[in-house]
C-alpha cells in the first residue's frame, strides 16, 4: 500500500499510455520511512524507485531504505543515505553545494501566530464539528471534511483486572455519506489527553491557554493546515500537535537555537547532530521519549509560540480495521481497538495517543473520522458467498475478519447457502482476551462458520500461536485441501511481527506435505494465489 497523499500519484505513474522515456530529463533520490516487521518492508518507496527509473529518470543514487525497527531509529540510515546523496545532486549539477544545517542556521518561521481582540466566539474545534457534519453535502468526508460520528457503544472486550485492554467501539454514520465494504479501515483523528495538555501548557509559560488566536503560512509552500481561523494555543496542542510522539533529530536540532543555558543547549546540538545517533537512541529513541518529556527537562528552551508549529509534527489520523459489515450494520461502523500501554525506562507508560483517546470516550461523546480504502477485498460478485474461505487473524486482526464473517451472515440468510469458511483465532487465554467468543459459537451454530481453531498462547507450557494449530496434521491437510482448491480465498490479518512470515511458512509446509510440492513450488503457488488477489495480507 502507498501512502494516501501518494495514491493519486501513483496511479497517474502506472498509466500504460506514459512513454517509456517521459522523464528523462528528470533526476530523482528517494529515501522510504519504513518498519521491517512487515513482510513487503519499505515496498512503495522500492516501487518508486523503480517506477521513475522505467519511465526514463536518474537516480542520483541507490534508494535509501529507513527502519523503525533500527534501535537508533530512522536517523543513522538517513544520516547514510544524505551523505552519499549531496555529492550526486553536486556532480548532476555540476557546482558545488552546502546544505543548510538545523545546527547552524536556524530557519524563517513557517507561520505567524498572532492574537485576536474581537468578542470571543467559542474554540475551533466547535466550529470544525458543524462545519464536519455539514461534510455530506459537499462530499464524502475527508481529512480536510471530517465526519464528526457520535459514540454509540464503548466497552470493554477483555476482561477486567488482566493488563490487555480491548475494546469494541460502534460509531454512528447516520448522515455521514460513508459508504464502507469489508476489508475497510475508519480514519480517526485523535486528540491528546486534556490534562497532559494543560501540565505541558503550564510548563511552557503559557499565560492564556484559551486566548483567541489567529495562525496564517508564511509561504505558500506551507500547508495551511492550521488554517486561518479561530483557535487556540489548547486547541493546537490537543488538535494539531504531536506532542506526546517521540522526539526526533530534527526536533533537538531546532529546540537547540533557543537554549538560553549552555549547557543544555550544547546537550540539545548533540542530540540534533547527526553523528550523535547513540547518544540520541539512549536519551529519546528507545525509552521513547516524548517532545513534550524534553521539554520539560530543557526548561530554558522556550522558543515563541509559533516555532512548536515548526518544531512538533503534526498530529496524524490513525486507522482501524471496521469489524462490522454494512450488510448488517448500514448506519454504524463497528471497531476492535486495542489499547496501547507499555513500559520502558521512562517512569510513566507509554501511551497510545489515538487508542487511549477513544478508549476515554463515553457514549455521546464524538469523534472525527472519514473512510479509508483496506486492503482486503472481498471476492467478486455473484459467486461471493458460495467461495471457501480461510481466515487468520489472531489478537485485533480479527477485526477485519469479523466484518466479512457478518457479511457472510447476510448473504447466507438471504441465499440459504453458503462456502465453507474456517477461522484461526489466537490470544493469551480463553478466559482473558478471547474476544467475540459468543458470536463465533453462533455462527458455527448457524453453519456459517464451518470451524474454528483457537490458539491460547499462555495457557500451555510452551506457548502455542496460530501457525502452530496450522501445522498440526488434521488441520494441515484441511489447509492443503483450503490452498488447492481454485475458488478458496485467504486472508491473513494482525500484527505485523513474526506472524504473517509465520502463517505463509505454514501454508507453504501444508503445500509441501499434503501436495507434494517443492519448497521452491510451494512460494511460487503462494506468490501466485497473491497475484490473484486470493491471498490477501492485513498487518499493522
Amino acid at each position: 500500500e502507498v501512502p494516501d497523499p501518494m495514491r493519486h500519484f501513483w496511479r497517474f505513474l502506472l498509466r500504460k499510455d506514459l512513454p517509456a522515456a517521459s522523464l528523462a530529463a528528470m533526476s530523482y533520490a528517494t529515501f522510504g520511512l519504513g518498519d521491517s516487521s512487515y513482510p513487503k518492508f519499505n515496498y512503495a518507496a522500492k516501487r518508486l524507485h523503480r517506477r521513475l527509473a522505467m519511465l526514463g529518470a536518474t537516480p542520483l543514487g541507490s534508494c535509501g531504505l529507513g527502519d523503525e525497527q533500527d534501535g537508533r531509529g530512522i536517523e543513522e540510515a538517513y544520516a547514510h543515505w544524505e551523505e552519499r546523496f549531496w555529492p550526486a545532486l553536486a556532480h548532476q549539477l555540476g557546482r558545488e553545494l552546502q546544505p543548510a544545517r538545523l545546527a547552524t542556521a536556524c530557519p524563517a518561521p513557517r507561520y505567524t501566530v498572532a492574537q485576536l481582540v474581537s468578542a470571543p466566539r467559542g474554540l475551533a474545534s466547535e466550529a470544525e464539528g458543524t462545519a464536519a457534519e455539514g461534510a455530506a453535502a459537499a462530499g464524502p468526508p475527508s481529512a480536510r471534511r471530517p465526519w464528526s460520528a457520535a459514540v454509540l457503544r464503548n466497552e470493554r472486550l477483555t476482561r477486567d483486572g488482566q493488563p490487555r485492554e480491548v475494546r469494541h467501539l460502534e460509531l454512528d454514520l447516520c448522515g455521514s455519506g460513508i459508504d464502507y465494504a469489508p476489508g475497510d479501515a475508519i480514519a480517526v483523528q485523535p486528540r491528546n489527553p486534556p490534562a497532559a495538555v494543560d501540565a505541558l501548557l503550564y510548563t511552557l509559560g503559557v499565560a492564556d491557554p484559551h486566548a483567541r488566536l489567529c495562525v496564517t503560512p508564511n509561504s505558500p509552500l506551507w500547508r495551511a493546515w492550521l488554517g486561518a481561523h479561530d483557535t487556540t494555543a489548547h486547541e493546537i496542542f490537543s488538535t494539531r500537535l504531536d506532542v506526546f510522539g517521540v522526539a526526533r533529530r530534527p526536533f533537538f536540532a531546532l529546540l537547540a537555537h533557543f537554549a538560553t543555558d549552555s549547557d543544555e543547549k550544547e546537550r540539545l546540538e548533540e542530540f540534533g547532530d547527526p553523528q550523535g545517533v547513540d547518544e540520541l537512541a539512549a536519551y529519546a529513541t528507545r525509552p521513547r521519549r516524548t517532545c513534550a518529556e524534553v521539554l520539560a527537562d530543557f526548561r530554558s528552551a522556550r522558543p515563541p509560540l509559533a516555532r512548536y508549529l515548526d518544531l512538533i509534527p503534526p498530529l496524524r489520523q490513525r486507522y482501524f480495521s471496521i469489524s462490522s459489515s454494512p450488510l448488517l450494520h448500514p448506519t454504524t461502523a463497528h471497531l476492535t481497538v486495542a489499547v496501547v500501554r507499555y513500559k520502558t525506562l521512562m517512569h510513566e507508560p507509554r501511551l497510545g495517543v489515538c487508542s487511549n483517546y477513544l478508549a476515554s470516550l463515553p457514549v455521546g461523546a464524538t469523534v472525527r473520522i472519514w473512510l479509508r480504502t483496506g486492503c482486503l477485498q472481498m471476492p467478486p460478485e455473484p459467486t461471493q458467498i458460495h467461495r471457501p474461505l480461510l481466515l487468520i487473524g489472531p489478537g485485533t486482526g480479527v477485526a477485519p475478519l469479523r466484518a466479512i464473517l457478518q457479511h457472510r451472515a447476510a448473504g447466507n440468510a438471504a441465499t440459504g447457502a453458503a462456502g465453507e469458511a474456517v477461522l484461526y483465532f489466537g490470544c493469551r487465554s480463553r478466559r482473558d482476551d478471547f474476544l467475540y467468543e459468543e458470536e463465533w459459537r453462533a455462527l458455527l451454530e448457524r453453519r456459517v462458520l464451518s470451524s474454528l481453531h483457537t490458539a491460547f498462547s499462555r495457557e500451555t507450557e510452551q506457548k502455542c500461536y496460530v501457525q502452530h494449530r496450522m501445522a498440526e496434521s488434521e488441520q494441515s491437510l484441511q489447509l492443503w485441501r483450503l490452498l488447492r482448491d481454485s475458488c478458496t480465498y485467504i486472508y491473513v490479518a494482525g500484527a505485523a511481527n513474526q506472524m504473517p512470515k509465520a502463517v505463509r511458512a505454514a501454508l507453504s509446509a501444508a503445500a509441501m506435505a499434503h501436495g507434494g510440492l517443492s519448497q521452491d513450488a510451494a512460494l511460487a503457488m503462494l506468490a501466485r494465489l497473491e497475484a490473484e488477489r486470493r491471498l490477501q495480507f492485513e498487518t499493522w
